[in-house]
């Protein structure tokens, strides 16, 4: 069904029409969200992290050389996209992350945790925000990495949950792991700054897949209170 999606231009719908996508804004994005999670909320998920790790990320932020690569991969369905911030230590404080990225040359070395990175197993590339200084307010020094996700030294393990298990998500174990310079994602020490933009827009995906499930639980609910009976009438009366 993903693949059907990209074949109708639906994961480039907020990527420009330069790279492939459809050039749509948030409000679209919504209305896509909205019906795909009526009748599948994984699917639904998938797709909202294609539009905002892909389409608004790297559509915003990234260098003309990696909207020209990746942009329409991810329109197209060959490239998909997850996210690393929460850490073991670091939840609801996000900004007291800890996996460091240390210039060596050329790249990046990343080491250290992060965990819930949900479409970890379905995704090829993983947008991770590492520490790359610990000087000043903590706000200051984290800069993201578009990570591939088959990079030697990175290893992942499912987290057992309650549902979701389309997708999953996932510990993932980074061991000087080596990122070019060439895939940072945006400006160096001042992710923090476009990590607010994307978790916005995530909050906005969430919600509207989410309203689209919910409106379907209410419609089977109804149908359901209408057609059981007991004690000789439907349950609804």
């Amino acid at each position: 069904v993903y693949d059907k999606l990209a074949d109708q231009g639906w994961l480039g719908i907020n990527i420009p029409e330069e790279h492939g996508g459809a050039g749509a804004g948030a409000v679209e994005v919504a209305i896509l969200l909205e019906e795909l999670g009526r009748v599948f909320l994984d699917l639904s998920f998938w797709v909202f992290r294609t539009v905002t790790w892909g389409g608004l990320a790297i559509g915003r932020d990234g260098t003309d050389e990696q909207r020209l690569e990746l942009l329409p991969k991810i329109a197209s369905g060959e490239l998909t996209v997850c996210f690393s911030l929460t850490e073991p230590d670091a939840g609801s404080d996000a900004a007291s992350i800890a996996l460091s990225a240390v210039e060596d040359g050329e790249e990046y070395v990343l080491n250290g945790q992060k965990v819930f990175t949900s479409g970890f197993k379905a995704s090829d590339l993983d947008t991770v925000a590492a520490r790359t200084s610990s000087e000043g307010k903590k706000h200051h020094g984290i800069t993201n990495f578009i990570v591939d996700t088959a990079s030697p030294g990175l290893e992942w393990q499912p987290i057992e949950t309650l549902g979701h298990w389309p997708l999953g998500t996932a510990m993932l174990y980074f061991t000087d792991v080596r990122v070019p310079k060439s895939r940072m994602l945006g400006t160096l020490h001042d992710g923090w700054r476009d990590l607010g933009v994307y978790l916005r827009y995530e909050r906005l995906c969430l919600s509207a897949a989410r309203t689209g499930a919910a409106d379907a639980a209410l419609a089977d609910s109804v149908a359901y209170a209408l057609e059981r009976e007991q004690f000789g009438r439907p349950i609804s009366e």
